[in-house]
């Protein structure tokens, strides 16, 4: 049989511990979940990474929905040397840990390079360890999250912005693609060309290939003939 102390000192720890539980904060809905919970497994989402007036080539990363359930999604990004990286982003988080978004433009708008015109929302995001973002935001777009704008350092901008993004058995939807050589030939825009005009007094005519062409003998002309001189007559 245990000690009397022993049990009520289990009584006190346990009295301890569901009064911290009790303390705890609820669980509160996060909204990134809910931006790509809306699509379905499958969808991807093409970002491209450029830092301003660095002379090199923008890096782009396409990020895979695995799997999507009512506590989370699960995210696959390829790893060019192989194999993927995993990101879970669950359902619900302590209020603390919910990103701090400042409204900047309640109703903004893009434009991409196609001319169109993207409804977006413009916040700004605080972050403990790094500079603040720049975001807009678009329900159509999965994820969310259209375009970011970080200053890394001064006169040192990094741009992330979606490319594309393709929905499971559609045709890849375009956002900020601008290099000719990558758009989808569905989308490209061909070059018009006039065919050479032709001046209508001139006929061309076209001879079947292998057909020989007659070719007629040239007739001589015929010769003058040329009168001879009478001889004069002596008197």
């Amino acid at each position: 049989m245990r000690p009397i102390h022993t049990f009520i000192h289990g009584l006190l720890a346990l009295s301890l511990f569901s009064s911290l539980r009790a303390e705890e904060p609820a669980l509160v809905a996060n909204p990134e979940f809910a931006a790509w919970a809306k699509f379905k497994a499958g969808t991807t989402v093409t970002y491209s990474f450029q830092e301003v007036n660095v002379m090199k080539p923008a890096r782009t990363r396409k990020v895979e929905i695995f799997k999507v359930t009512e506590s989370e999604v699960i995210l696959h990004a390829p790893n060019p040397e192989g194999g993927f990286k995993e990101r879970v982003i669950p359902a619900k988080l302590a209020p603390a840990a919910l990103p701090k978004d400042e409204v900047l433009k309640e109703k903004d708008e893009l434009t991409l390079p196609s001319k169109a015109k993207l409804a977006a929302k413009q916040v700004k995001r605080s972050n403990e360890n790094r500079p603040d973002d720049t975001l807009w935001i678009s329900d159509e777009i999965p994820g969310g999250i259209v375009k970011s704008s970080t200053m890394e350092k001064p006169n040192f901008e990094v741009v992330v912005q979606v490319v594309e993004y393709q929905l499971p058995g559609e045709a890849v939807k375009t956002v900020f693609k601008t290099d000719p050589k990558d758009l989808n030939p569905n989308e490209a825009h061909p070059i018009e060309s006039k065919p050479p005009e032709i001046a209508p007094d001139v006929k061309h005519e076209s001879k079947p290939q292998g057909q020989k062409v007659e070719q007629k003998p040239i007739e001589p002309k015929p010769v003058e003939k040329v009168s001879e001189p009478k001889p004069m007559e002596q008197k």
